[in-house]
């Protein structure tokens, strides 16, 4: 079997091709060409070879294939001729890394936080799926990956909370929240997980506080709309601190 990976094109002749849904025809596809095997004609007595010819038969499968590479990154250097003072030597730079001088490339970093915010995979599974397709990494890899990222994460946590805090509707709770990470002045590890649900986004606020001021403190005095929630004290004095929010009450 020979196998050679090309490019499908939309343009593409065959009408099996021009039949399939528009966006798998971005996808990557492979052209195995199967030699036929020399087998006689049990038809004729005289047992004669059957003839290749140069007709073929063309059928189509979806393939799943996953590789996780090792890449080598082979760089230049070159050397001074002259006595000039100064670096005698210069090699090529690595390639743009969104954490310098990291074992993972950007498309990796990008693969697990698709998988860790889109699809919300725990850590736990998400190395254990990895280890499945040969890729042995640790739940503590992992999770030094996302710290290291999260100082170029939080520019767009922050624009998404603004972008929350400026809709008119809102559903909001809070919950008990175990925090075990040494933060500076911090008081017991019960903390609380505060959650803002507008139209258009989520946001999280993990915080000691159970009290009005952590909701006062990301709405902001200026906040109008309808606040959805419990009964429970804070929401009340909420609305007391902010004239423009409306509460309405749920069930829970």
């Amino acid at each position: 079997m020979i196998v050679r990976r090309i490019k499908a094109r939309s343009g593409a002749p065959d009408s099996a091709i021009r039949a399939m849904d528009a966006r798998s025809l971005t996808f990557s596809r492979s052209k195995c060409f199967i030699k036929s095997r020399m087998i006689s004609c049990i038809a004729l007595s005289a047992g004669n070879p059957q003839k290749i010819t140069n007709l073929n038969e063309v059928s189509y499968e979806t393939d799943y294939e996953i590789r996780f590479v090792l890449k080598k990154h082979i760089r230049q250097k070159a050397f001074s001729t002259c006595n000039c003072p100064g670096r005698r030597s210069v090699t090529a730079g690595k390639p743009l890394q969104a954490i310098p001088k990291g074992k993972f490339s950007n498309a990796f970093l990008s693969h697990i936080l698709v998988m860790k915010f889109f699809f919300q995979i725990p850590l736990h599974r998400m190395a254990m799926i990895m280890r499945m397709q040969g890729l042995a990494i640790s739940e503590g890899t992992l999770t030094g990956i996302f710290q290291k990222l999260t100082p170029l994460l939080e520019p767009l946590y922050l624009l998404l909370a603004e972008i929350n805090r400026s809709e008119d509707h809102w559903h909001v709770d809070e919950t008990g929240w175990m925090h075990f990470v040494q933060v500076p002045d911090k008081q017991g590890w019960h903390w609380w997980l505060w959650v803002f649900v507008s139209p258009l986004t989520v946001v999280f606020i993990l915080d000691q506080s159970r009290l009005s001021n952590v909701p006062l403190k990301h709405f902001g005095e200026n906040a109008r709309g309808i606040v959805n929630c419990d009964r429970f004290s804070a929401y009340g004095k909420l609305v007391a601190l902010i004239e423009g929010l409306v509460r309405a009450l749920c069930w829970s």
